[in-house]
């Protein structure tokens, strides 16, 4: 099992890769939308290469949640649109430990 640096640095580097940003741009306070640029299409990307790169599957309703599709209004009026998965990946990048 990979370390938690081994973790954030793989992490890191796949952010570098798919946002195309300088490494020193990467930051443990570093938000993915409003520091980094990414946009709704890179969050995929973003997983995607996290799933080649550790060899492991995140499940889509992991990424949209059921009620987004189930037309339910609460989710862009109280901003419920940020995934688990990328709440992991940013939870990640914060904990280099």
């Amino acid at each position: 099992m990979p370390s938690q640096e081994e973790i954030y640095s793989k992490v890191s580097a796949t952010l570098v890769e798919a946002l195309n940003v300088d490494e020193d741009e990467i930051k443990p306070t570093a938000t993915l939308q409003g520091d980094l640029g990414a946009e709704s299409i890179d969050f995929l990307d973003i997983v995607f290469r996290l799933e080649r790169e550790f060899g492991i599957k995140i499940p889509r309703g992991e990424l949209f949640p059921e009620s987004i599709f189930q037309g339910d209004p609460e989710f862009v009026q109280n901003a419920r649109s940020r995934s688990a998965a990328c709440r992991s990946c940013v939870s990640a990048c914060r904990s280099p430990t």
